[in-house]
């Protein structure tokens, strides 16, 4: 996971065990987005597994919290 500010790369961390990944994952992404962005920041995803990102996908996040190379939808 990495904590973004414009396009400097602020803070990253690894993500672990993406196998046990599930919807409260989500949710803490989520809570950690929200967070991020009252400071200017973005929470992206590096490496993340195929299970999580359908979760974040499935809870229509995909949007909110992205992976690198991939944009965002214009609001």
């Amino acid at each position: 996971m990495v904590l973004v500010r414009g396009d400097a790369e602020v803070a990253s961390w690894p993500l672990t065990g993406d196998d046990a990944a599930d919807m409260s994952t989500v949710d803490a992404l989520a809570r950690l987005q929200l967070c991020a962005g009252r400071i200017g920041c973005t929470i992206w995803l590096r490496d993340a597994g195929d299970r999580l990102r359908e979760l974040v996908d499935l809870a229509g996040l995909a949007g909110v919290v992205v992976t690198p190379g991939e944009t965002r939808p214009q609001a």
